[in-house]
Order: structure tokens, then C-alpha cells, then sequence
């Protein structure tokens, strides 16, 4: 893939995003039966977002207290790949907070999707902690990845594209 393609971030930062931070470390799968979708659909509280949960349609979100989920199996915009932490310490600025989720979810994509990030027609997208939630203790990140050209049926998991 040529180097020359420019890449574009999602990010999606507010009030309500805090509470998806937050309540990362407390959040169990729930799949159904195994399958790696979500048993939900619909308006889903941020809360309960978990890897492996699929976005009808991310990209719109700019603040969130829900968003709509959606069966991996139906049309949607983006599935939520890895997550993780921003290490402790004191808040280094939104700049360094987003390029730090950046960081965290190309480091990741390779393992998922089945390609490096730089081959992939692939993008990616991630919910960072806000000023505010970091101030509560909040590290959490959450990353999706997306399909810039299309909306996506099915997993991305070992999509190798």
C-alpha cells in the first residue's frame, strides 16, 4: 500500500465518554452464546461497550451517553477491536492523551485484523479519556476500526485487508 495515503483518526471525547472509561475494567463480555456479537442492539449505554461489540454508526458520534450497537453479522460502521490504559501520572493534555490512544490502537490492529495498520485499507478509531474522567482516575481507551470507503458486515477479526 502506498505511503501516500493521509489517515484520519476518529475520537470521540465528552461527559458521557468518561463513563465508558470508567466502567471498562468492570465490563464482561456479553456475547451471545460465544459467538463474539453482542447480545444487545439498539441504543446501548456506554457502559456496557466491550471488545468485540459492533457500532451502527460511530463515525456521526461526537458525545455520547449511548450509541447504537449492532449485530456484527448486520451492517454497521465500526467494531470495537482492543482496549486499554494510558499509564498513571498527571494529565498530560488532550494532544498527548489522543496520540497515546493513537499509539495504543495501531499497536493492536496487526493482532486483529491480520495486517499492519500501514498495509490495511483499514481505519481506526478510539474512545480516550477526557480531562474531566482523568481527573477520576480514568486511563481507559477503547479502539475501533472501521472501513473509510464502506460500511462493514461481520467481524474485521483476521479480515487481512
Amino acid at each position: 500500500m502506498s505511503g501516500e495515503r493521509q489517515r484520519t483518526f476518529r475520537r470521540v471525547c465528552g461527559s458521557a465518554v468518561i463513563l465508558v472509561a470508567v466502567g471498562i475494567a468492570g465490563c464482561g463480555s456479553d456475547d451471545d452464546a460465544g459467538t463474539g456479537e453482542s447480545a444487545e442492539s439498539g441504543d446501548v449505554d456506554v457502559f456496557d461497550l466491550d471488545v468485540g461489540d459492533c457500532l451502527a454508526d460511530f463515525q456521526d458520534a461526537t458525545e455520547l451517553d449511548t450509541i447504537e450497537a449492532s449485530p456484527c453479522s448486520e451492517p454497521h460502521s465500526d467494531e470495537i477491536f482492543a482496549s486499554g490504559s494510558i499509564p498513571d501520572g498527571a494529565f498530560p493534555g488532550m494532544e498527548i492523551v489522543e496520540a497515546t490512544a493513537q499509539n495504543l490502537c495501531i499497536a493492536r490492529f496487526d493482532e486483529f485484523v491480520g495486517i499492519s495498520y500501514e498495509e490495511s485499507v483499514r481505519d481506526v478509531g478510539f474512545l480516550p479519556p477526557t480531562e474531566q474522567s482523568w481527573n477520576d482516575g480514568d486511563r481507559a481507551v477503547l479502539c475501533t476500526v472501521y472501513d473509510p470507503a464502506e460500511e462493514i458486515s461481520g467481524s474485521l477479526r483476521g479480515a487481512e485487508r
